[in-house]
């Protein structure tokens, strides 16, 4: 198997995950997911962090509203 198999056959799979969360209604489990590998670092971002990351994201400075 390659690395792009192995990469793809890892997509793959992180994506029936989160499909068989949602579909069981498992919110918790899917949140802890996200947070654990989307904002692995979140604990330890400053608030500006927050806020530049959002910007970022978003394109706008929502919170401020």
């Amino acid at each position: 198997m390659t690395i792009e198999e192995m990469k793809d056959k890892f997509i793959d799979d992180t994506i029936d995950y989160i499909k068989d969360l949602v579909v069981r209604d498992k919110h918790d489990e899917l949140a802890d997911f996200i947070y654990l590998h989307c904002f692995s670092n979140f604990k330890d971002m400053s608030d500006e962090e927050i806020k530049q990351e959002y910007k970022w994201i978003y394109g706008e400075d929502e919170w401020k509203k």
